[in-house]
């Protein structure tokens, strides 16, 4: 009934890029009642029948528009990671699907109508939840994509939040036939939230320390960098035992109230324990999985990566997963100037390459 309920109103809005690339502009509806808005890229001259790969690009967390747009360091640069990758990909000779997340879409109706979040679409959405609603996403235009290329053999790309999406849906649905994953986690996202705001500061505090005692002075502080000036100046704020200096720990509990604040999706949670444990999906993969992570990426820590890794050599024994780790990229594998900015650049060149070769290789 669910797949009633679901509806793609294609519209032919033209064409881009039409030396490399045709993109069709489609519209999904999902079992809620929400369009999003999508794009099916493909190479040019290359008829629907016959065209033998199709990724799907799954969005990290956060309300993501089709092309994953952001705001690069210098405030002004506008990076699509999306829109980079299904071009890159195009031209290795892959149909490409994105569209806008399903929380890309509320906000964006919230911004013409706040008293959508009061309707009954919200409360449909709600009682589906984030995680399923995600997944079902991915579902609902995967049918749809494999539907409309016939011959094609389905892969998916995760990124960061994606990731997992990946893997669920990679375990729900046989045939998909291989996953990419940037920025991948092992565990739920509450602790990814925790190890980025409690945990992420740790290098700043130690290059910051540059007497090795463990504290930061005043006068450390003020040559840390714009949060060392910022704390310097609440300094009184941050000195829980009045020592006139600041610790590690004093660092960490005045950002773990940030956590307390945002406070827990519960219904998210349930979710996730809903579905097999991640490392249970990895473990039980079938289809070829590529990870690829930086080693600088201070929102999904490698070590997650490398335990996967370590099961698959030692334990596993699996030969179906495939790592690559790159020094000092970030969370989307681009480069950084040490491990806890956060501050995006476009995709590192380099790594990009071997990215497209290693998924053009294996995704046959």
């Amino acid at each position: 009934m669910e797949m009633v309920r679901m509806m793609l109103v294609l519209s032919l809005l033209g064409f881009l890029s039409e030396a490399t690339a045709k993109e069709l502009a489609f519209h999904y509806k999902t079992a809620e009642g929400l369009t999003l808005a999508g794009k099916l890229a493909t190479p040019d001259g290359a008829s629907y029948d016959a065209v033998p790969r199709v990724v799907i690009l799954i969005h990290g967390s956060g309300p993501n528009d089709m092309d994953s747009s952001m705001r690069a360091m210098d405030g002004k640069t506008r990076l699509r990671y999306f829109k980079t990758l299904s071009d890159a990909l195009v031209e290795k000779g892959f149909a490409v699907v994105r569209y806008n997340k399903r929380t890309y879409e509320l906000k964006q109706l919230g911004l013409k109508d706040r008293s959508v979040f009061k309707s009954p679409l919200m409360r449909r959405l709600t009682k589906t939840g984030w995680l399923k609603g995600f997944v079902d996403d991915v579902e609902g235009v995967a049918r749809w994509a494999t539907g409309k290329l016939p011959k094609a053999k389905l892969y998916l790309l995760g990124v960061s939040q994606g990731t997992h999406i990946a893997l669920i849906v990679a375990h729900r649905l046989k045939q998909v036939a291989g996953v990419a994953l940037i920025g991948f986690y092992s565990t739920s996202l509450h602790v990814q939230m925790f190890e980025q705001i409690v945990y992420r500061p740790q290098s700043w505090f130690v290059r910051a320390d540059t007497n090795g005692d463990g504290k930061l002075s005043r006068a450390e502080l003020l040559l840390a960098g714009k949060a060392g000036i910022a704390i310097a100046l609440h300094l009184s704020v941050f000195d829980v035992d009045g020592d006139g200096m600041v610790s590690y720990p004093e660092i960490q509990a005045a950002n773990i109230i940030n956590l307390y604040r945002l406070g827990t999706d519960l219904r998210y949670q349930r979710q996730e324990l809903s579905y097999p444990p991640i490392p249970s999906l990895v473990k039980h993969s079938r289809a070829p999985v590529l990870f690829f992570q930086g080693m600088w990426d201070n929102q999904t820590p490698a070590y997650q990566a490398m335990s996967m890794r370590f099961l698959a050599k030692n334990v596993w024994k699996k030969g179906n997963l495939r790592f690559h780790f790159f020094p000092k990229l970030g969370h989307l594998l681009d480069p950084r100037d040490r491990y806890d900015s956060v501050e995006y650049r476009p995709m590192d060149r380099a790594a990009q390459t071997k990215l497209l070769d290693e998924i053009n290789r294996t995704f046959k």
